[in-house]
């Protein structure tokens, strides 16, 4: 019986750790979008949609082919994830900071909260 006790401490101990492991993590997972978003790899950039936004992400791509995206940096902001950055416009030598908050179903980027 005492074995059986320690086994079922040891799952309830590990099950938290192999779930995150095997997981993402929300804030990574914007960052990778946006990331994706400015290589311009749609489908990079799916991997960090959920299924309803997944037809959008191609509006998204489009979006940004003129624009260049550097000094990427989220945060979590609640239940949604805040990405700083920095956008060049074509043709234009100035970078505007600008940021953008995202809701997120669990670690996937399901669109942007206003």
């Amino acid at each position: 019986m005492k074995i059986r006790n320690l086994f079922l401490v040891i799952i309830v101990l590990a099950l938290p750790m192999l779930l995150a492991a095997c997981g993402g993590d929300k804030v990574d997972n914007a960052e990778k979008f946006m990331k994706a978003l400015a290589d311009n790899d749609i489908d990079e950039a799916k991997k960090y949609v959920c299924d309803k936004e997944k037809d959008s992400a191609d509006d998204s791509a489009t979006a940004f082919e003129s624009v260049k995206i550097s000094d990427i940096s989220c945060k979590e902001d609640g239940d949604n994830v805040k990405c700083d950055y920095k956008m060049t416009i074509e043709d234009e030598e100035d970078a505007i900071s600008t940021s953008i908050t995202f809701k997120m179903d669990g670690d996937k980027v399901c669109g942007t909260a206003e």
